[in-house]
């Protein structure tokens, strides 16, 4: 039986890859006991969103944001955005996720920095 992470029931979390070395593989730290999103669950493979969080260094590819820069008045958490979209047939693949704050990630699905999604797929491609 394969359980949901808080992150897939909408709860921000911390975890070694997102802000919190200090803890082991595994293991996370409930941010805050409200939810911060939307449930879903895109079957993102662990191991791919290691990759994908190490190479954008815990960032937002928009904003800059990172883990650091958490206040209780600003709760944005990092999340993975397909570039191709997971509801139109994107992949979970390497080349098609990028590390965005929930914010930016909020705006790109509103139809916001088409350019500069435009500008990371393209330098995912080099």
């Amino acid at each position: 039986m394969e359980w949901e992470t808080p992150i897939e029931q909408g709860y921000s979390i911390s975890t070694k890859f997102t802000g919190r070395p200090d803890l082991s593989m595994g293991q996370y730290v409930l941010e805050s006991v409200d939810r911060v999103a939307e449930p879903h669950d895109r079957n993102i493979p662990e191991s791919i969103q290691k990759l994908a969080y190490e190479r954008d260094r815990n960032t937002c590819r928009i904003c800059g944001w990172n883990r650091e820069a958490w206040r209780n008045d600003d709760p944005r958490i990092l999340e993975l955005h397909h570039l191709d979209e997971y509801q139109h047939g994107g992949q979970n693949t390497l080349n098609n996720l990028v590390v965005l704050c929930s914010r930016c990630h909020e705006s790109v699905h509103a139809g916001e920095y088409e350019q500069e999604i435009i500008r990371i797929a393209e330098s995912l491609q080099d």
